[in-house]
């Protein structure tokens, strides 16, 4: 009885980590034991500079593109950042930064979270939560991206604008054609916080501002004009 007993816990507890093994997203099962899973939310949003990233990694402008260009491939194949070759300490202002180069890419809108996993005092990896499932995400992301070219396509034609003229051109078109999202009043369901992402702008035709500058931001990096973001804790608000 004793010897059944056993095998039938052993089962059990097996099953179980065979389930825990079959839930983590392709390439976050650990090769080493996690120290720490520490979830960040989306709405914690620092508006780091390139040149205040910069400092905080102690990396040049090339290393900090493909920083951003590594986190962007991780997130769109559903792996881990591997990020601890850049011995980010966790608590520090460094530690935001890896976050805002996933927040700050207004194609990986779907992000509504992130946990890192560490080493010591080191962060070693980040991996991040969907809107929705990983499939779904995805499909937004195709239908951003399309929403986001028809806008592209009205404005690539002005050849002969400079930037600022462009920019306010860009700009016009925005205030004009969305509109800001109320929550109380809007017939547009909002189930994830997607009213702060430039998907709901471009596909739903209303956003808060925080929508409205990652949209704005997308359109004006692919007319070739660079755009960032400024932030205000005090006004609540967020602009470009």
């Amino acid at each position: 009885m004793k010897t059944r007993r056993a095998l039938s816990i052993a089962l059990v507890l097996a099953m179980l980590l065979s389930l825990f093994t079959m839930a983590l997203p392709a390439g976050a099962a650990p090769e080493e034991m996690r120290i720490d899973r520490v979830t960040r939310a989306r709405t914690v949003y620092n508006c780091y500079s390139d040149e205040e990233m910069m400092e905080l990694f102690n990396v040049d402008l090339a290393t900090l593109r493909r920083m951003s260009e590594d986190a962007y491939e991780a997130v769109m194949n559903n792996k881990a950042w591997d990020v601890k070759q850049y011995g980010v300490k966790k608590g520090t202002d460094a530690a935001k930064a890896l976050f805002d180069l996933i927040y700050r890419n207004p194609e990986l809108f779907f992000v509504t979270g992130c946990s890192y996993y560490s080493s010591a005092s080191t962060i070693t990896s980040i991996l991040c939560n969907y809107a929705e499932s990983y499939e779904a995400s995805m499909v937004m992301h195709k239908e951003f991206v399309a929403a986001a070219q028809e806008v592209i396509c009205l404005f690539s034609r002005y050849e002969d604008l400079t930037d600022l003229e462009l920019a306010l051109l860009v700009h016009d078109y925005f205030a004009a054609n969305y509109e800001y999202y109320y929550k109380d009043v809007s017939p547009i369901p909002d189930p994830w916080g997607g009213r702060y992402t430039g998907y709901y702008l471009l596909v739903n035709g209303t956003a808060v501002c925080q929508g409205y500058a990652t949209a704005y931001a997308y359109v004006m990096t692919q007319l070739g004009i660079n755009c960032g973001y400024c932030r205000s804790s005090e006004l609540n608000h967020i602009w470009n």
